[in-house]
């Protein structure tokens, strides 16, 4: 039988309408769930957001300040902000965020791939949303987080609110991208509250637990930050699962799926033996993002062989979107998506 598949989100194929085409012609119905693709400028994970902040008229663009020892090897730098002086932080509102745009011109694509026959009837469409904490920790200095971030979340929660009244909720599923959070659990980035795990698990829970009933929310933990920051990386699944129990054990509604990357260049044995304390309850799927393109199937069948040790049942994934292969590389990485997923 079969492994399901998840698909991250970003798939540059230029159109929503050429992913839902693509994947549903190549995976098959393995996928229950299909993102957009996320083209245009939201290819580039939070990037885009940066915009929502230009947009302010009182808010300064500045010089980030350095975030641990690793920002100075940083891939790229991201543009910080602050209020500027003589105006009160919780002044601060944000305008349209662009996610009910991008939603509602995606849906109609998606209904209309299914109405040809291109997706099938039971598959939902997938939303990818960064966390307010992940927005605020890229964006704005520190000093100003305390004060922005509820007034960002906000607006968010009111965006998610406008994609379920747009979106069928029988169709729909929502997908937190947790990017920042571990690196700040792990103490590569400062935050304006004390008691960190638990201030991360409490914003967590309060998202999932905001997502309309019908829909479906799903988990997707990240390494980007590390990666663009040059943060040394977690060479184990310890911390992520555990606030992959945090949540599971405290939202008051259920998860549909929690993804966890698997890194390719430490010991499998050791960074997937974590898993074998993650409680999953029986609606919630597994994900593991265990494909690589750098050792495709050969790598993935070893990968599986050590995570079944661990656990029972789990689908497949890659550790991250698409976001940064050409679109002619697209093709490749589904393929091997549906060579893995027949891997016993």
């Amino acid at each position: 039988m079969s492994r399901n598949i998840l698909l991250i989100g970003s798939i540059p194929l230029g159109t929503s309408r050429a992913v839902f085409d693509t994947v549903g012609a190549t995976l098959d119905g393995l996928v229950r769930r299909i993102p957009d693709g996320e083209n245009g400028e939201r290819l580039d994970w939070v990037a885009w957001q940066s915009a929502t902040f230009a947009r302010i008229p009182f808010v300064d663009t500045v010089e980030p300040a350095a975030v641990g020892a690793g920002r100075a090897t940083s891939a790229r730098r991201l543009p910080h902000f602050r209020v500027r002086r003589g105006f009160p932080p919780t002044t601060v509102r944000f305008g349209s965020l662009g996610y009910v745009e991008a939603a509602r011109r995606s849906f109609a694509d998606f209904a209309a791939a299914k109405a040809a026959g291109m997706v099938p009837p039971d598959c939902r469409f997938q939303v990818g949303v960064a966390t307010p904490l992940s927005v605020v920790g890229q964006f704005v200095d520190t000093e100003f987080q305390a004060a922005i971030e509820p007034s960002y979340e906000r607006a968010l929660v009111e965006e998610i609110d406008a994609i379920a009244a747009a979106v069928p909720g029988r169709q729909l599923a929502i997908q937190w991208n947790l990017a920042t959070e571990l690196c700040i659990v792990e103490g590569h980035r400062p935050v304006h509250f004390g008691k960190v795990m638990d201030g991360v698990l409490e914003r967590l829970v309060r998202l999932c637990e905001r997502i309309a009933a019908e829909a479906e929310v799903g988990l997707h933990f990240c390494y980007d930050d590390f990666l663009l920051n040059g943060f040394p990386m977690p060479d184990t699944l310890d911390r992520l699962v555990d606030l992959a129990n945090g949540v599971l054990a405290s939202a008051a509604r259920p998860i549909a799926w929690v993804h966890l990357p698997v890194r390719h260049d430490v010991p499998a044995a050791r960074y997937l033996a974590p898993l074998r304390r993650l409680t999953l309850p029986p609606e919630t799927e597994l994900y593991l993002g265990l494909l690589h393109p750098s050792d495709g199937v050969e790598g993935a069948s070893h990968r599986i062989a050590l995570a079944r040790r661990e656990v029972a049942d789990f689908g497949i994934a890659c550790a991250c979107g698409f976001g940064r292969v050409s679109a002619e590389a697209v093709g490749t990485l589904l393929a091997l998506h549906r060579q893995a997923a027949d891997i016993g």
